[in-house]
């Protein structure tokens, strides 16, 4: 396993600014923190919690009780929140209770329709790798292959259908949600739609069908205390937890594969998937993988510049070492996924490395499918030209990649990295 001792700060501490909330935030915080005043927001206790989930739901089988150490540990999380805490407090509950309501859909509408358990998921393609290495775009790219069925953002908000909508007609009522709080989103924080591209009926991570689980869809925030570090809160997690949520994850898919059929092949990416590849490929054995891989010192500077941009959510105090946090986070992950490559059959993952995927955009498309098998279109290249041409690529600002403005020394980041460019090749950015 690589190992990281923790990247000093530079003597003045990291330079870049954090930001004060948005005054449209400032504005709702203050709104909650009225309404709580007078009680009209319900506690964040685990009776509260399931029980707003099941008047929502009229139901109360939320399945498999492993789940619920997920859910303690979530509130023990939000417990901690330090700043903006009162709208925090109020989405996390919000989304906890998101959760156990589509627990319990997703047991009625198996129970009511149990053939769901007997659907194949067919050849999925799954891309991983680490945010900001182009796993995005590539995602979208690949899904304009019309034999290609992504998994979506508003299925993956709500794998299974209301059941006061089952038999309506028209326009499925999760996607009017997703759009609604896509919308809202864009709204409330502009600068987000500059850092991810936003949209309700476009393909999503596979994170909100872990989050289902309340086990893996926080990996980046472990919930385990302020002072937990990434390596010793992976290390609790048992390979029975992590096979049991996996199990769970794939439940979700042959819902999703029942609702609406792939003409081919499913499309899924996760980061997160990075910690469990094994398991991946043997609950989907009929996946085959892309990693991504990019300059680690990018990979940093780039997920710096997207956390201090929803820096305004912690302290100060709490700021300050999510940059060298990163670093141990991103060594971690990427050491456990080089360890796990060992033990699988080369030909089920290929490498795509971020500078040819941004050289040739269609090359890396044709590679893949000629690597794995996939059938390479006319239509599919058509389709990926004109999405490329509606999304030009954003030109970074001089100094955005600069390490030293997060307090890291740009030596021991690379040298925390060696191993792993010298596994994968990967060249520096210059």
């Amino acid at each position: 396993m690589n190992s990281l001792n923790p990247v000093p700060a530079t003597k003045d501490g990291p330079r870049i600014q954090r930001p004060g909330p948005p005054f449209v935030l400032r504005a709702l915080n203050a709104v909650v923190v009225a309404l709580d005043t007078l009680g009209l927001i319900a506690p964040i206790d685990e009776q509260s919690l399931y029980a707003s989930a099941r008047r929502k739901t009229g139901l109360s089988d939320f399945g498999d009780e492993r789940f619920r150490e997920g859910v303690r540990q979530r509130i023990q999380g939000i417990e901690r929140i330090d700043r903006l805490g009162s709208l925090l407090r109020f989405l996390g509950r919000t989304a906890i209770v998101r959760g156990l309501c589509n627990r319990c859909l997703i047991e009625q509408q198996i129970k009511e329709h149990p053939e769901i358990l007997g659907v194949t998921i067919p050849r999925p393609l799954v891309v991983v790798g680490m945010g900001r290495t182009g796993t995005t775009l590539l995602q979208n790219l690949l899904a304009q292959d019309p034999a290609s069925r992504p998994l979506l953002v508003w299925e993956a908000d709500s794998p299974a259908r209301p059941r006061s909508s089952m038999r309506a007609r028209g326009r499925d009522p999760r996607q009017r949600r997703a759009e609604r709080w896509v919308w809202l989103l864009k709204h409330l924080y502009p600068q987000l739609a500059a850092l991810h591209t936003l949209d309700a009926n476009g393909p999503q991570e596979c994170a909100l069908l872990f989050r289902n689980t309340f086990l893996l869809s926080s990996f980046l925030r472990p919930s385990g205390g302020k002072n937990v570090k990434f390596r010793d809160w992976l290390d609790s997690i048992s390979e029975e937890r992590l096979e049991w949520a996996y199990r769970e994850y794939h439940r979700q898919l042959q819902l999703l594969e029942w609702q609406r059929p792939a003409p081919g092949h499913w499309l899924l990416k996760w980061p997160g998937h990075l910690l469990a590849l094994e398991t991946l490929l043997k609950t989907l054995p009929e996946a085959v993988v892309v990693q991504t891989h990019r300059d680690p010192c990018r990979v940093i500077s780039s997920f710096c510049q997207l956390a201090s941009h929803a820096a305004f959510f912690v302290s100060d105090e709490r700021w300050e070492p999510i940059p060298r946090e990163l670093v141990a986070m991103t060594v971690e992950l990427l050491g456990r996924a080089s360890e796990a490559r060992q033990r699988i059959p080369a030909g089920r993952i290929l490498d795509v490395h971020y500078r040819q995927l941004m050289a040739d955009p269609l090359g890396a498309l044709r590679r893949i499918y000629d690597h794995f098998g996939y059938r390479y279109t006319d239509e599919f290249e058509k389709r990926a030209r004109a999405w490329l041409e509606a999304h030009p690529r954003r030109e970074r600002v001089q100094g955005y990649y600069d390490l030293e403005q997060f307090g890291l020394d740009r030596a021991e980041v690379e040298k925390a990295f060696v191993p792993y460019c010298e596994q994968y090749r990967v060249e520096p950015e210059r």
